[in-house]
């Protein structure tokens, strides 16, 4: 029986926070970074997927092409809000969670830490760009996907998965400003969440499939 590669990725996506919060001495402000930084990965390729979707439909009809045209403009600019919602809580979330929060700090102890005596950032950050482009390339471009796709297709689950990050912001927020945890409970909290979700949405995929 051949196991779907994706649950191998689901379980590097909820194994690299815990094993840097216990084990490199990641806070959950880098973790959070992380996530952030995937987030964005997806955000950009999305428009890489829309653009091909787009110069397809551009062939073959050219009054579809405006339209998906103009889906790939909303839906992008829905999205972007969202995002930057998230990242706002986020920030007024922090100081609850560290009297001593400084994003600014955070960031540049995120980017500068050190693993075998190299600068994270100048690893994890083109890595993370590699396998999601890698991921588009095989996933998307290779089986042909944008010609069976639609500009709202495609959109719509991510929009889905942000309106549940926005609320589990939201959530954390309010929760942070009642009452004080330490960070491993919204470490872990924020995995199970994700992992549940992606779990959700891939045995969901394979069902339609």
């Amino acid at each position: 029986m051949r196991i779907n590669p994706k649950y191998f990725q689901l379980v590097g996506d909820a194994i690299i926070p815990i094993l840097g919060f216990f084990l490199w001495d990641w806070n959950l402000y880098f973790i959070l970074l992380f996530y952030f930084l995937d987030m964005l990965t997806k955000e950009v390729l999305l428009h890489l997927k829309s653009n091909k979707i787009c110069q397809y439909k551009k062939q073959i009809n050219y009054d579809f092409f405006l339209k998906e045209k103009r889906e790939r403009l909303k839906f992008g600019i829905i999205s972007s809000i969202l995002l930057i919602f998230c990242v706002f809580l986020v920030q007024l979330s922090m100081p609850f969670i560290q009297s001593d929060f400084h994003a600014t700090e955070q960031i540049i102890s995120f980017w500068s830490y050190k693993d075998m005596g190299i600068e994270q950032g100048y690893i994890l950050v083109p890595l993370v760009i590699f396998m999601g482009y890698s991921q588009y390339k095989m996933e998307f471009l290779a089986p042909s996907i944008f010609t069976k796709l639609s500009i709202q297709n495609l959109w719509l689950p991510h929009l889905k998965s942000m309106l549940i990050l926005m609320s589990f912001s939201a959530l954390s927020f309010a929760i942070v400003r009642l009452k004080s945890f330490p960070e491993w409970v919204f470490v872990v909290s924020i995995v199970v969440v994700s992992s549940i979700y992606q779990l959700i949405v891939l045995k969901k995929n394979e069902r339609e499939n």
